[in-house]
């Protein structure tokens, strides 16, 4: 090979074909540095040959793709750039929501020789690949797209037009033997059981499927299904049973009475042999599933409300079973570490409420989830699309419900709305606005200040919407409309989703720079020194944490309280602690003490306590020392 000319990336002679068996083992004998984890290069050879014949590979599920030169002949050519495709079942889903089979490629072990690296080669293969994958197996059914996971950063890829997930994360739990006691029990899920559990998976998530979105042009979910299961399951086994001359009895854990049980399937994952004493040998949890959890529902009466609280209680019970057996199971088979991808809000706090020891790890250079969309999606459902797909992942129909968006100008009313319900309780705003009149005053005002923040660009309004939910036309679009400006907006509004939470980031003011935030208008009868006095403390305690160092802060955050505990304030949280990532500048705000442990859980550290003598909302002339924490997270 090193006398052969290497053709330009750019030329016309280059093509995507596929290898034969004696260029396979090629592949395998050169990305055997990369990839044979704890196996010899002989035994990765035996398992990259096993596992084209096993469930989600054999019957053509798995097709290998090279980038060649098309003037030389098979065995006789260099294999420029090599990959996997793997056919998925996904379900697609419109706006009334007829649901649809469909298809999409995950794309596998893309390796490039390291003689050939920057050469361009790559980028050439996947571009091709991209141009053939929309028609590629279509006589099974319509390809909607395709996602990979990228270990070389977010950038790469997205250049070719796969995107990188908004998050990708993982949660990280210890081994251990430990169990609560007073916990319900969890069983072993065996093998046989798989099937039967995959069904009931996949028939929750078509009900989830077949929900009406209006305004969503097309949804899509990837099936996670029993092929999918069993690859990692064969996968593990062959590994095991070179390890230790055995396979694990165990795939999973469940626990709870039918239709509100908790189920994990998990694989046992070797980069090194145990003696190595490796630190990333992983039980990597596969799939979490939580059966009609009430993150689903809606409250409709008090007495609603606490069934559903109860039994979200108990479920976070079952989920605290499952992990700890997962910890068991790592610790019997010699695993470092049990991880969790990316769980979405919902399942994180349940995660924090079970009490269970664990840490958060952002990536940011591997395993970055991204894909490329095949089919006309609605813009907003592109990026839910990335939020579902992922395998392994803790998956929740109800997130396939929450849209992460801009707000636009009418969107205010329905802000100020929340504003007041979150907060209008709150003791200092009842202390700065005091009397009923006021109040409702203040939700005008809160409309103005959330109208010149939107269009402030240094100020991120944020909305999280509810496609399953019907859209109300707001006093604020009736006024609008009647002045003109509503044509395009309010339809495009009443399309997306009922808004059910809110926040509102400042970005970072380098010193010196020409900025002026747009003023509040305050309500006559406002308790200007109250408030006046409070504004002094609240900037004293920034300026003393701070300095003069430029960070995102946090201005305000608020849910809908007929919609907590969905995950809506988390995504709303963890959006902006992307863009101070990406930054590398910090965040700031100020917590109601009742609500630090949510900010310290996504890591936040509290830095100075806050406090003023107010009159005591039970009146009477009695007085209160009301508080609030300042937070700080670095990134």
């Amino acid at each position: 090979m090193g006398s052969l000319a290497l053709p330009d990336s750019q030329s016309s002679d280059l093509c995507l074909s596929h290898p034969t068996a004696l260029e396979c083992n090629t592949i395998w004998n050169n990305s055997s540095v990369s990839w044979k984890d704890s196996l010899t290069v002989p035994l990765y050879l035996k398992e990259s040959l096993f596992l084209t014949t096993v469930p989600l590979a054999n019957d053509g599920g798995m097709t290998t793709w090279v980038l060649v030169d098309k003037n030389l002949p098979p065995d006789q050519r260099t294999i420029l750039c090599s990959c996997e495709s793997f056919r998925k079942r996904s379900f697609t889903s419109t706006s009334n929501g007829k649901v649809c089979e469909a298809i999409v490629h995950g794309i596998a072990s893309v390796f490039c020789p390291p003689e050939l690296r920057a050469r361009g080669y790559a980028a050439r293969m996947m571009r091709e690949l991209a141009k053939v994958l929309h028609g590629w197996q279509a006589e099974h059914a319509r390809c909607v797209g395709s996602i990979l996971y990228s270990d070389i950063g977010k950038t790469y890829y997205s250049k070719l037009g796969w995107h990188p997930n908004l998050t990708n994360f993982h949660v990280v739990f210890q081994p251990s033997r430990k169990s609560d006691q007073s916990l319900a029990e969890a069983h072993a899920v065996a093998t046989d059981s798989l099937a039967e559990l995959c069904i009931r998976d996949e028939a929750m998530i078509r009900q989830a499927m077949a929900a009406p979105a209006e305004g969503i042009n097309l949804r899509m979910t990837i099936v996670p299904d029993l092929d999918h299961m069993l690859w990692h399951i064969r996968k593990e086994e062959f590994a095991c049973d070179l390890l230790f001359g055995k396979v694990p009895r165990a795939i999973g854990a469940i626990a709870g009475p039918p239709g509100s049980q908790v189920w994990v399937i998990w694989t046992h994952r070797y980069y090194e042999h145990p003696d190595a004493k490796s630190p990333d040998n992983t039980l990597y949890i596969l799939r979490l599933v939580i059966e009609n959890h009430s993150i689903e529902r809606n409250f409709s009466s008090d007495a609603d409300e606490k069934v559903l609280s109860a039994k979200h209680d108990e479920q976070t019970g079952y989920l605290k079973a499952v992990i700890q057996a997962a910890q068991a199971e790592a610790a019997e088979w010699r695993l470092d570490q049990v991880k969790i991808w990316d769980p979405i809000p919902a399942v994180q706090e349940m995660i924090a409420e079970s009490g269970i020891d664990h840490s958060v790890v952002q990536r940011e250079e591997d395993s970055i989830a991204s894909g490329l969309c095949l089919a006309r999606l609605a813009l907003q459902y592109t990026i839910n699309f990335l939020y579902v797909h992922q395998l392994p992942s803790a998956f929740q129909m109800s997130t396939m419900s929450l849209i992460l968006a801009f707000a636009n100008p009418f969107d205010v009313a329905r802000i100020a709305e929340i504003h007041m319900a979150a907060f209008g309780s709150n003791e200092m705003l009842q202390a700065q606005f005091p009397t009923p009149a006021v109040r409702a005053a203040l939700k005008t005002t809160i409309e103005m200040k959330a109208l010149a923040d939107i269009k402030d660009p240094k100020t991120s309004v944020m909305v999280v919407r509810d496609v399953l939910q019907s859209k109300e036309t707001s006093i604020v679009e009736r006024e609008l409309s009647k002045a003109g400006k509503v044509q395009d907006g309010r339809a495009a509004n009443e399309s997306n989703g009922k808004i059910i939470s809110f926040a509102k980031w400042s970005h970072p003011v380098a010193e010196g720079e020409d900025y002026i935030e747009p003023p509040w208008v305050w309500p006559e009868g406002t308790a200007t020194e109250v408030l006046e006095n409070w504004t002094k403390k609240l900037e004293e305690a920034q300026e003393k944490v701070m300095g003069r160092t430029p960070c995102y802060r946090l201005n305000f955050i608020g849910t809908d309280p007929q919609y907590e505990r969905r995950g809506a304030a988390s995504l709303l949280l963890q959006w902006g602690l992307e863009q101070c990532r990406k930054d590398n500048t910090p965040v700031y705000l100020e917590s109601t003490i009742q609500a630090v442990r949510i900010y310290e859980r996504s890591g936040f550290v509290a830095v100075e306590k806050i406090s003023l003598l107010i009159e005591s909302i039970e009146g009477g002339g009695k007085s209160e020392i009301y508080t609030e924490i300042g937070l700080l997270y670095r990134p």
